[in-house]
């Protein structure tokens, strides 16, 4: 094969590959996409949670005995350790019954 017939195979190749690449990226890009989407919402939703808590804590502090207020208290353990029992903030195991 002369040097013109491995230009034009390098060359189909090099189409078939590209064609290949576009398909796949046609396929998974709307998937990759929405994993990417769904973290981010859920990281956003941890952390209003978390600032609701916080908004709670701090409206409810003149009537420390009042329903809202402990139910804030309580909810801290909840919102803001992880599912393994870590305080993010700090380095503390928090027991999880």
């Amino acid at each position: 094969m002369d040097s013109k017939g491995w230009v034009e195979l390098g060359t189909g190749i090099g189409t078939i590959l590209v064609g290949v690449a576009t398909i796949v990226a046609i396929i998974r890009g709307p998937i990759i996409a929405l994993r990417i989407q769904r973290t981010l919402d859920e990281e956003r939703e941890v952390r209003n949670r978390k600032i609701e808590v916080f908004k709670t804590l701090m409206s409810a502090r003149p009537t420390r005995m009042s329903p809202t207020f402990v139910h804030a208290l309580n909810m801290i353990d909840l919102e803001f350790t992880d599912a393994l029992g870590f305080c993010r903030d700090k380095e503390v195991r928090v027991e999880k019954g």
